[in-house]
């Protein structure tokens, strides 16, 4: 099993083996970069399940926002 945390900046996306030695520093320097956390750790067999698992949550928050932004026009809030 394999639990990465993933980042991002902008359109850029990364991700560190939570479990990694070097974890801390890793961290440190990418928030350093600008970078941000996104969504909690993610746990999976392999590290592409992992990356699924992320594109899929992504994708589901972004449909949220999406169908929220619709609504808010509908009754006129901005």
């Amino acid at each position: 099993m394999v639990t990465l945390q993933f980042l991002q900046s902008e359109d850029v996306v990364t991700y560190i083996d939570v479990n990694s030695a070097t974890y801390d520093e890793e961290l440190n320097q990418l928030q350093a970069q600008g970078f941000k956390l996104s969504g909690e750790p993610i746990t999976a067999k392999e590290i592409s399940d992992c990356m699924s698992k992320h594109k899929s949550r992504h994708e589901d928050k972004m449909r949220e926002y999406a169908a929220l932004s619709v609504v808010l026009a509908i009754f006129g809030i901005t």
